[in-house]
């Protein structure tokens, strides 16, 4: 899953913050100064911000100084570690991700760190991980039509300005790599920026294998139980921080043609769950709309989506545009096949098949629909939880913070040699 540099050694147990896997203690490390940089610094915020806190927390278990340069922080997160707060400046309207770049790149090179991550779009920072979605993206997934989109720009001022930042920030040699959470992303960054292939590596982002495995059935008929849910449910999962972005209309619309065309015993059983944030009133009005009521549920974001996995017999993730979908990786750890869109990052992670499919029209109901029906029909057989998981090629938690210890290490090294 990543070109570059990895390191290796035994393993020992450690079981810190969030990490539930031991974490490797490799050679003795040669210890850093490490600032990162991200706008919000809380795990149950969304899936960037969880990963901003356990490689952190992955950093500091190494004996690595941390120091997270961000504008808000959970308390629980931020313990152990050094905060330095750069407000972002939400009056400013459409300025204020520059004035954030600005100021957080400043901050960086005041904490005297020996190297730095960017984990936002900052002037600061020898590696950048690029895991949210490019403006341009944005600007293709919303408005496809060209004569539309020029239209748009023209009263757009929000979105042409992060467009000029995010070239100021990548169409120059700034940084030692700049890492894609995935070859799309890869992609885009090639597209539209000056970049050569050598500049932008591809590290998928790994899963925690000890939070999220396959479950046995009994484990599997609690968590539906603990749902409110039969114990004998065919569960399509939806799990999203941006019910629209993520596709959910699309996949409630999937859902209720697969209950329109299943046979009557396997209709009776058919729920899909939805976790997460945006619009609740989304899948239930589409539900009621197209006579599928009772059958939907909405609930919260919970910071125990494990046990959502282990109820779930398919991932539904028809996205508009997603550049890494952590909860693709975290299903197929799980034992969950998922549909999921051509445009989510994750989708390289599908053997279609096998572990899931991709869909060709991310909105088209019928391919959903069947897609769903043909995971839940087959589950015993063709998409048993153990083969959706071996066949995937995942990367573990642990094997990806070494990665990109190790990457830090190289610019950390890279920087020295230039001041010197």
């Amino acid at each position: 899953m990543f070109g570059g540099p990895c390191v290796k050694g035994c393993v020992s147990g450690f079981g810190i913050g969030g990490i539930s896997e031991p974490l490797s203690p490799l050679m003795e490390p040669s210890l850093m100064h490490i600032a990162l940089i991200r706008e919000w610094f809380d795990r149950m915020h969304g899936g960037a911000e969880r990963y901003a806190v356990t490689l952190a927390e992955h950093l500091r278990a190494r004996g690595h100084r941390v120091t997270v340069i961000c504008d808000r922080w959970v308390e629980d997160d931020a313990r152990g570690f050094e905060m330095l707060r750069v407000p972002f400046r939400r009056y400013l309207g459409p300025f204020a991700y520059e004035r954030f770049a600005v100021e957080t790149g400043a901050a960086a090179e005041r904490c005297g760190a020996d190297v730095t991550l960017a984990l936002a779009r900052s002037f600061g920072g020898d590696l950048c991980r690029v895991g949210d979605l490019l403006q341009q993206s944005w600007i293709e997934a919303n408005w496809p039509d060209e004569q539309k989109r020029r239209s748009k720009l023209r009263w757009a001022w929000r979105v042409r300005r992060r467009l000029k930042l995010e070239q100021a920030i990548f169409s120059r040699a700034r940084f030692h790599r700049i890492v894609a959470i995935s070859r799309l992303v890869q992609e885009q960054l090639l597209r539209h920026f000056n970049l050569t292939p050598a500049q932008v590596c591809v590290m998928h982002n790994g899963v925690d294998f000890g939070r999220f495995s396959p479950p046995d059935r009994a484990k599997a008929a609690a968590c539906r139980r603990a749902l409110g849910l039969p114990e004998d449910a065919l569960v399509a999962l939806f799990v999203g921080m941006d019910f629209r972005r993520k596709g959910l209309g699309a996949a409630a619309a999937g859902f209720v043609h697969a209950s329109r065309i299943a046979a009557p015993e396997v209709r009776r059983r058919l729920f899909l769950v939805a976790v997460g944030r945006g619009d609740e009133q989304l899948a239930l009005r589409v539900s009621r709309e197209l006579e599928c009521p009772g059958r939907v549920m909405v609930l919260p974001r919970t910071p125990r989506i494990e046990e959502c996995f282990a109820a779930a017999d398919v991932l539904v993730h028809p996205s508009k545009a997603d550049p890494g979908a952590n909860v693709v990786l975290e299903a197929l750890a799980s034992g969950v096949p998922a549909v999921v869109s051509r445009y989510t990052g994750n989708a390289d992670f599908i053997d279609p098949g096998r572990n899931g499919f991709v869909l060709r029209e991310r909105q088209n109901a019928q391919e959903i629909g069947e897609a769903i029906l043909r995971v839940v029909s087959g589950r015993e057989r063709d998409f048993a939880a153990g083969r959706v998981r071996s066949c995937s090629r995942l990367l573990s938690h642990v094997e990806h913070f070494q990665a990109m210890e190790a990457l830090l290490k190289e610019a950390a090294q890279a920087r020295a040699s230039v001041a010197s």
